[in-house]
């Protein structure tokens, strides 16, 4: 990994790049609000957009919903401090949800940032953060707890913290945090297993070269000379 001095430096740059986009200000309200947390964290999370107080404060995560999810957070022993907390979109939305195009758009930003981070684990909180990341439609109700292994990477489907605010919603979100849990705790070989798997012919090759330095690296053995007659 990159040092977090360097890390920290490359943040602030794309930081810089969403404050001068005039796309992402586009039908929006309020301060940009790029991210905060560890800039070497194990864990991302990756939320919809900017809500009211976040607009306001530019930080992340400061509302009713984002005192739930850092209290979740805190309920699995993670340290906020050491996580990193950031959204699909950088500024609040001037209507409502944000469309297709906004979220499209985003993501530039978005992988940027996840390209620095450079987390273990990323946790998508809601169908928005699922199509920014993954770049698929997600039904939440349905997808929640998932967990899918890609380039290295685990991603954890969970519920936005706005409505894990509700009874029902909020003890399967509770559920989906204790299972992040359990992911944090894997040993690192294990967590590494969502690497892309070789195609058949690559394991072959993969195969023949372990065969060539082992043959290498084995001592010829020497044939005993014929005995004179």
């Amino acid at each position: 990994k990159a040092p977090r001095k360097n890390k920290s430096a490359r943040l602030a740059r794309i930081a810089k790049q969403v404050e001068s986009c005039r796309r992402c200000r586009q039908h929006t309200s309020g301060n940009a609000v790029i991210g905060e947390g560890s800039s070497d964290p194990e864990v991302v999370f990756v939320g919809e957009a900017p809500g009211r107080m976040e607009a306001e404060s530019g930080r992340p995560f400061v509302g009713r919903a984002g005192q739930w999810l850092r209290r979740a957070i805190q309920r699995i022993g993670l340290d906020e401090n050491s996580v990193y907390l950031t959204n699909a979109l950088k500024y609040r939305p001037a209507h409502g949800k944000p469309s297709q195009a906004a979220i499209a758009h985003g993501r530039i930003h978005l992988l940027q940032q996840l390209d620095v981070l450079d987390p273990r684990i990323i946790v998508l909180l809601g169908s928005a953060a699922c199509l920014s990341v993954l770049g698929e439609r997600v039904v939440i109700r349905k997808r929640h707890g998932s967990v899918i292994e890609r380039n290295g990477r685990i991603y954890l489907i969970t519920s936005h913290p706005s409505a894990a605010r509700f009874p029902a919603i909020g003890k399967t979100a509770r559920q989906d945090f204790e299972k992040l849990k359990q992911l944090v705790s894997l040993p690192q070989q294990t967590k590494a297993r969502g690497a892309t798997p070789q195609a058949p012919r690559d394991r072959r090759r993969a195969r023949r070269s372990r065969s060539t330095r082992a043959a290498r690296a084995s001592p010829a053995r020497k044939v005993p000379a014929e005995r004179a007659k």
